[in-house]
C-alpha cells in the first residue's frame, strides 16, 4: 500500500505516529490523574473547614440542647457585610465562597440550610453522608444537578455533631465541582501545550535520527549503483558498525567478482581458441596411417589420441561449466519424471559398459522441476563416475521421504582418504584403477553447481562399516 514512500517518509512517518500516540494517551492519563487529584485536595480542605465549624457550631450551642440554635447558626454562616478582597489564584479571581452548609437533626431531617431556607424541614435520610453520619461515621457523596453534565457535580462531606457525648444531628458542608473545573480545564491546556511541544522536539530529533541512519545508507545505495554502471567509486564515509561491515563487505565482493568475472573472460576465449587446433590435431592423427609405424612410433601416436581426446573432453566440460555459471536458470524449468531419465540414463550407460550390471530401485513415480538437461548431465556424471572405479554391480535407489534423494552406490575400492576433501575441487582427479588415467577433473565440479542451481546438495563418500565402495548422494527438496 504505501510501497511508493521512500524510506525517509516511512522512518519519519513511523516515528510520528508512534509518538503522537504515545504523547496523546500520556496527556489523558495526565488529565484524568489530575481531576482525581484535585477532587482528593478539594475534599481534604472541606474536611479540615468542616471540622472548624462543627468546633464554631458546637461552641455556640447551649448545654443538653436537642439541636443547635438556628439564630446562632445564622449568625456563624451569615455573610454580613464584610468586604472580600480579590484572590488571585493562578488566573481565575475569586471573591465570594461557594461553599454552603447544611445541618440536621438526628432524625436526618433538615434543621438549618446556608444557601436555600426552603430546604428545612426535608428529610435527608435517604442520602448516603447523612445516613453514615447518624451512625458515627465520616459521610461522603458527589451528587450531579444534571446527570449528564459532570461539571454541575457537588461534594458533599458530613460528620455527626455529638453534644456532652449525645448525637443531636449531622453537620454538612457542600462544595460545587464547577470551580474545581475551572482549574481543571487550566491544567488540560498546560498539559496540551506541554504535549505539543514535547512532539515537536520529539519529530525534530526523530527527523534528524531519520538523517543520521537513512544518509549513509543513500551514499551506499548510490555507491553500488555506481559500481553496477561499471565505474570504480571509492567506499563512501560511513558511520562505524553495521553498515562500515556491509559497505566493506560490498567492496571486497566487486573485487572478488572482477576477478571472477576476468578469469571466466578469460577461460572462455581460451577454450574457443583450444577447439580449432584440438581438432586440427584430431583430424590428422586419423588420416596417419599405423601400419609402417614402429612400436615407439605407435605408443607416440597412441598418446597423442589419448591426450587429444582428453583436452577435447576438458574444453567442453570448461565451456559447460561457464554456460552453467552464467546461465539464466529459470528459463528452462519443466516438470521432470526422474523414474524416465534414470532408467534413460542407465540404458545408454548399459550401451557404453555392456558388462556393467546396474541395478535401479525407486518406491514411486517422482517429479522435480528444474532443468531437464542439466539434470541428466549431473546424473549421467555420476553414473559414469561410478562405472569407471568399479568393475561390480552398481545400485542407483530413488526415493522421496522426507526429500527427493538419488543414491548411487558402487562396489569399487573407495575415495582415498587424501582425496575426500578434494573431490569437487576444479580439475583435481583421481585415475581411474583399470587404465591409469585421468579425467578433465571438471565432472563432480559440474555435478555440484547444477545440483546447487536446483536448491540442492550433492555429496561423496565412502560406503563405510566394512563394506567397500563409494555412495554419491543428490538431495533436492520436494
Amino acid at each position: 500500500m504505501f510501497n511508493f514512500l521512500t524510506i525517509k517518509i516511512r522512518i519519519l512517518l513511523t516515528f510520528a505516529i508512534l509518538s503522537s500516540v504515545a504523547i496523546y494517551y500520556f496527556s489523558n492519563w495526565v488529565s484524568d490523574s489530575s481531576r482525581r487529584h484535585y477532587l482528593e485536595s478539594a475534599e481534604e480542605l472541606l474536611v479540615d473547614n468542616l471540622i472548624m465549624i462543627k468546633k464554631l457550631v458546637l461552641a455556640n450551642t447551649k448545654a443538653n440542647a436537642e439541636v443547635p440554635d438556628s439564630k446562632t447558626l445564622r449568625q456563624i454562616f451569615s455573610k454580613g457585610d464584610i468586604q472580600n478582597p480579590a484572590a488571585k489564584i493562578y488566573e481565575i479571581s475569586k471573591s465570594e465562597t461557594d461553599i454552603y452548609a447544611y445541618l440536621t437533626d438526628k432524625e436526618g431531617t433538615v434543621i438549618y440550610h446556608s444557601q436555600n431556607p426552603a430546604k428545612v424541614g426535608e428529610s435527608y435520610l435517604k442520602w448516603r453522608n447523612i445516613f453514615l453520619a447518624l451512625s458515627n461515621k465520616y459521610g461522603a457523596r458527589s451528587t450531579r444537578d444534571n446527570k449528564d453534565d459532570p461539571t454541575t457535580s457537588r461534594m458533599h462531606v458530613t460528620h455527626p455533631l455529638f453534644l456532652d457525648s449525645k448525637l443531636i444531628g449531622t453537620i454538612t458542608l457542600v462544595k460545587p465541582v464547577k470551580r474545581i473545573s475551572l482549574y481543571l480545564e487550566l491544567s488540560r491546556n498546560r498539559v496540551t501545550r506541554i504535549a505539543i511541544g514535547t512532539l515537536a522536539l520529539i519529530l525534530l530529533l526523530g527527523f534528524l535520527l531519520m538523517r543520521r541512519i537513512v544518509n549513509p545508507i543513500e551514499d551506499l545505495t548510490k555507491y553500488t549503483e555506481k559500481i553496477s554502471s561499471g565505474e570504480r567509486p571509492s567506499l563512501p564515509k560511513l558511520p562505524k558498525g553495521e553498515l562500515t561491515l556491509l559497505g566493506k563487505t560490498i567492496e571486497e565482493t566487486t573485487k572478488n567478482l572482477d576477478g571472477k568475472d576476468y578469469i571466466e573472460a578469460y577461460i572462455q576465449g581460451l577454450t574457443h581458441e583450444l577447439k580449432s587446433p584440438i581438432a586440427a590435431i584430431k583430424g590428422a592423427s586419423e588420416l596417419i596411417s599405423t601400419e609402417n609405424l614402429s612400436e615407439d612410433e605407435l605408443k607416440l601416436f597412441n598418446n597423442i589420441n589419448r591426450e587429444s581426446d582428453r583436452m577435447s573432453e576438458m574444453v567442453q566440460k570448461l565451456l559447460l561449466l561457464s554456460r552453467i555459471e552464467n546461465q539464466n536458470f529459470t528459463e528452462n524449468l519443466e516438470s521432470v519424471d526422474l523414474n524416465k531419465l534414470i532408467e534413460e540414463l542407465i540404458d545408454e550407460t548399459k550401451e557404453r559398459y555392456p558388462s556393467r550390471e546396474i541395478q535401479f530401485n525407486s518406491n514411486s513415480s517422482i517429479k522435480l522441476t528444474g532443468d531437464r538437461l542439466l539434470l541428466k548431465t549431473a546424473l549421467n556424471n555420476l553414473i559414469l563416475n561410478a562405472c569407471d572405479f568399479s568393475d561390480g554391480q552398481i545400485q542407483v535407489d530413488l526415493i522421496d521421504s522426507p526429500e527427493i534423494q538419488v543414491s548411487i552406490t558402487d562396489s569399487g575400492a573407495g575415495i582415498p582418504d587424501y582425496a575426500v576433501d578434494k573431490i569437487f575441487e576444479k580439475f583435481y582427479s583421481l585415475p581411474r584403477p583399470n587404465s591409469g588415467a585421468k579425467s578433465s577433473g571438471l565432472g563432480l565440479a559440474i555435478v555440484q553447481e547444477i545440483v546447487q542451481l536446483h536448491n540442492g546438495t550433492v555429496s561423496i563418500s565412502n560406503r563405510g562399516a566394512g563394506k567397500t565402495g563409494v555412495v554419491s548422494s543428490i538431495k533436492f527438496p520436494s
